[in-house]
């Protein structure tokens, strides 16, 4: 199905929003991903398609993606930021179970890298639209550059407890040691944990996590391609 680009926003330092035309009768839950196919000239190896975890709500009139954008991007990357209002692309439907679980007794622990923090945007905006604060959410939120902070504070209210961690101070790339204390010295690993970010981050703590005896039927995570770090 086609759509059609809106607006974009700035969310922090290289990190944007893109706002598109919701398709007549298009359905998602928050959380939920999608494929966008954008032509452009010259594509690169990786070519004219990516998939995109939604950053807007159901609830929404428009659907939007968040991203981050480095000087050495692909080519579609570099697309993206140069489109123009009103410029058709396409979308799939959506796909994935980053979502919440009905029961809302259970405690849930959102550890994201970067632009990880998208599908929680998509859960925040939601939770906050239908005044939902049946849920006890924890947030760890694990950034290489501090500037690339997104803002939270709009959904104060349906966060439990929010920890930012800078990842530059800890003694390596990810620190999966580290993190992994941390969970368990806050009893976090009795919790149903969320996993989102770059792919390399979720390999290794979905192992680490696992050999420390945690259920995998308690681990749910979104990785994001071409990210090497938070």
């Amino acid at each position: 199905m086609t759509t059609r680009f809106i607006k974009r926003k700035k969310e922090a330092s290289n990190i944007y929003s893109y706002y598109f035309i919701k398709p007549t009768n298009f359905k998602y839950i928050a959380g939920q991903y999608l494929e966008l196919s954008l032509n452009h000239q010259n594509p690169d190896k990786r070519g004219i398609k990516r998939w995109y975890t939604l950053s807007s709500s159901p609830e929404e009139e428009y659907l939007s993606i968040t991203t981050k954008h480095t000087k050495d991007g692909s080519s579609f990357k570099k697309a993206l930021f140069d489109i123009k209002k009103d410029q058709q692309i396409k979308i799939s439907e959506c796909y994935g179970d980053f979502v919440l679980p009905k029961d809302k007794h259970k405690h849930l622990v959102f550890l994201v890298g970067g632009i990880g923090i998208t599908p929680v945007l998509s859960i925040l905006k939601t939770l906050k639209m239908s005044n939902d604060q049946g849920y006890i959410i924890d947030i760890i939120y694990l950034l290489s550059n501090l500037d690339e902070l997104v803002d939270l504070s709009p959904y104060h209210d349906f966060i439990n407890k929010l920890t930012i961690i800078d990842t530059s101070k800890l003694n390596s790339l990810y620190s999966s040691k580290e993190l992994i204390k941390y969970l368990n010295d806050h009893h976090i690993l009795n919790y149903l944990i969320y996993l989102s970010g770059p792919e390399k981050m979720i390999d290794t703590l979905t192992n680490d996590l696992i050999a420390n005896k945690i259920d995998k039927n308690k681990i749910i995570s979104d990785y994001f391609e071409g990210y090497n770090q938070v």
